[in-house]
């Protein structure tokens, strides 16, 4: 079981990426309204930078994922809620990915 939460906490963490950067939902509910807040201000460039770098983001994403498996009784222990929670995400990211290369292959 600890490779299978290493596995779900991974998977999780590339799916909330790519929704914070890429997806169109994510950037409405999280960089819109963060650059909106940062406009004209000295932390505006650092804003940015932040929420438009996957590994700047990425980081933070992962960070929160490990503390929250840590929390849940770490790997190969974790909880059932965190478990579901991570398959969810990662089920997502993987139906989503095999969804966009089989459907919108030329």
């Amino acid at each position: 079981m600890f490779i299978f939460d290493i596995v779900l906490l991974i998977l999780a963490a590339l799916r909330i990426t790519r929704f914070v950067l890429i997806d169109s939902l994510g950037r409405w509910w999280f960089v819109g309204p963060a650059l909106k807040r940062s406009y004209g201000t000295p932390a505006e460039k650092y804003v940015e930078g932040l929420l438009s770098c996957p590994f700047c983001i990425g980081f933070w994403i992962s960070l929160v994922g490990v503390v929250s498996l840590w929390l849940a009784g770490g790997p190969g222990e974790a909880a059932l809620w965190w478990r579901v929670l991570a398959a969810i995400w990662a089920l997502s990211y993987i139906v989503g990915h095999g969804v966009s290369k089989i459907d919108y292959a030329d």
